[in-house]
């Protein structure tokens, strides 16, 4: 068997879902390729396995567009050469929301080509049911997201944690780890903080900012507050245990 997956680099070092998920797939003979337009036009697979299809409509336009229809056109064509295609469903809607047309024009499109879909959880699967009318009959797994344990450090202790980051041994750390976009709005999250009476506490923020701009209106929040420490840039796999083991 012979899976195409898109987006092609979910096997990226930064997060390693796609690694775990895909690692043991050559055990059981089947053959799994990111994705490319070379491949999805001229590969032979078995299914197209698509996560986060909604991607490029986070993005400014036209680039919302371009990609939005290199989605659709890649499904269709794969799809009218005999390939099954697979939603694995981790958002109901794009991040940003910035294209509502297009999105609604995207999803009634793209939902009408699947022939299963994967949710991580129950409420996921009972939401599409609900929500996506031709989804209702097709064949579905409910597979719940995996942890990352083996994937980092646990060497690595408490202390030797907070001295690499710079953290005071007795002081209470709150941790916010992961892409740093403006749906999650870190800004109210630092305002909360502020607001808070933990004279002892520090809090992490910690992630790569969506962009130069939003950065800055995140450094502006926290606005030299000694007890927030930011560090938004990418964080690699090798920094990440020393985040979370700083809390524990």
């Amino acid at each position: 068997m012979r899976i195409l997956i898109f987006p092609g680099d979910i096997r990226r070092s930064d997060n390693p879902y796609g690694e775990l998920l895909y690692r043991d797939m050559p055990t059981f003979g089947i053959e799994a390729d990111g994705f490319s337009l070379w491949r999805a036009l001229w590969g032979r697979y078995d299914i197209f396995h698509l996560h986060w299809p909604e991607c490029y409509l986070n993005r400014p336009w036209p680039k919302a567009m371009i990609g939005t229809l290199l989605v659709l056109f890649s499904t269709a064509w794969v799809r009218s050469r005999g390939t099954r295609i697979l939603w694995t469903v981790h958002n109901p809607h794009s991040h940003a929301l910035c294209h509502p047309r297009i999105e609604a024009w995207f999803w009634r499109l793209f939902t009408a080509m699947l022939d299963g879909f994967v949710s991580l959880s129950e409420f996921c699967a009972q939401w599409v049911r609900t929500n996506i009318p031709c989804l209702r009959q097709a064949e579905t797994a409910t597979i719940p997201h995996g942890h990352y344990r083996e994937s980092y450090s646990a060497s690595t202790g408490k202390s030797t944690a907070r001295d690499a980051l710079g953290l005071g041994r007795q002081q209470t750390v709150l941790l916010f780890f992961g892409g740093v976009s403006p749906y999650k709005n870190v800004p109210h999250l630092i305002a909360t903080f502020r607001r808070a009476a933990l004279p002892d506490a520090i809090m992490l923020i910690a992630g790569r900012a969506d962009s130069k701009k939003y950065g800055r209106h995140v450094e502006i929040s926290a606005n030299g507050d000694a007890r927030i420490k930011l560090d938004l840039r990418p964080i690699f796999r090798r920094r990440i245990s020393l985040y979370f083991r700083s809390q524990t």
